[in-house]
């Protein structure tokens, strides 16, 4: 009997944390969406709420502040152009071809992911 409760909570507790995972990934991506289309200073707490679909409070769950937010926001498209770039690195022999690959990097992904640009320039 024991071991079913305890598998129960793990059970719990692993749910709760997939769907804190979500929520912050919606705040992040809504975030994103709304800094690019409104700007950093124009973008309002209840809008990003809003469009990810939560309560104004919880956004203070996840994160202290606008700021923080932001920082989230940047990190994950800093990780996300890393990743890009890595992947084009791969196979470079020479110094020549990294810097090639690095520089065709950055602008594909630049105009794959041009909300960024307007995040990363706010910034």
């Amino acid at each position: 009997m024991r071991k079913q409760v305890d598998e129960a909570s793990e059970s719990d507790v692993g749910l709760r944390d997939r769907r804190r995972s979500l929520t912050r990934r919606e705040l992040v991506f809504a975030g994103r969406k709304l800094f690019s289309q409104e700007g950093l200073y124009d973008s309002r707490i209840e809008d990003i709420t809003n469009h990810a679909g939560i309560a104004k409070g919880t956004l203070y769950l996840y994160f202290r502040s606008k700021e923080d937010l932001v920082l989230a926001v940047v990190t994950s498209g800093f990780e996300e152009l890393s990743g890009y770039i890595s992947a084009r690195l791969d196979g470079c022999r020479n110094l020549q071809e990294a810097s090639a690959a690095v520089f065709a990097a950055h602008v594909e992904f630049f105009e794959e992911n041009q909300d960024l640009m307007r995040i990363f320039h706010q910034v």
